[in-house]
């Protein structure tokens, strides 16, 4: 698995305790985080922790880093979250056992929850569910995870064009290529919402953009 980082040390440390602490055999995962160009000391906290670090020189965004990532794992699934997510610790567990129920499943999707809000701009963002997962699963918003390295090379992995809505892209890809969406409802991710108004406003921009490119 990887995660992609960049201007958030503030975040950082709860996204990799969480993975450390999977419930999961340590010698049957990898962590990877993606530093994509930080420049406020997130690539130095990244280096305290048993996890291999991809240090991008400048910001190549998003898609770009998610790429590096995967084509630097070595598993055959391969599990994205962000770094203001929080992972429970049976994530991962969830998501492989989906996959064994169907040999056509292509991507499994998360639950993604809010992480406990403390502002009214983090409980407006709940109320709003930003980020909420469509029940029928026409698409994977968000938590996108791949099966095998096959599938993404059949698809060309995430198109780096994309500001946001990368995720929904791929979804639709791999479906067309005669895979299988899969919501894994036991499959929980945290998610930490905006805690002020810029920076709600500047994620609301950032997914508009994202649907203006898709």
């Amino acid at each position: 698995m990887f995660v992609h980082t960049t201007e958030k040390k503030d975040l950082v440390e709860d996204c990799i305790n969480s993975l450390l602490k999977l419930n999961y055999p340590k010698d049957k995962y990898e962590i990877i985080f993606v530093d994509d160009g930080s420049t406020d000391g997130t690539y130095e906290i990244l280096n305290k922790y048993p996890i291999k670090v991809i240090h991008n020189k400048r910001n190549l965004g998003l898609y770009a880093s998610k790429n590096i990532g995967i084509r630097k794992s070595k598993g055959e699934i391969i599990a994205v979250t962000d770094d203001d997510c929080v992972v429970d610790k049976n994530w991962l567990k969830n998501i492989i056992l989906t996959y064994d129920e169907d040999a056509k499943i292509g991507s499994v999707g998360g639950v993604v929850l809010p992480y406990k809000p403390k502002t009214l701009v983090e409980k407006f963002a709940i109320s709003q569910k930003i980020l909420s997962q469509p029940k029928d699963c026409s698409f994977l918003l968000v938590q996108i995870v791949p099966t095998e390295k096959d599938v993404l090379e059949k698809v060309s992995y995430f198109d780096e064009s994309f500001i946001s809505g990368g995720d929904v892209d791929i979804s639709y890809r791999i479906k067309d290529n005669g895979f299988k969406l899969k919501l894994a409802s036991n499959a929980k991710v945290f998610h930490k919402h905006r805690i002020s108004i810029s920076g709600l406003f500047r994620q609301y921009e950032k997914y508009g953009m994202g649907m203006f490119i898709y």
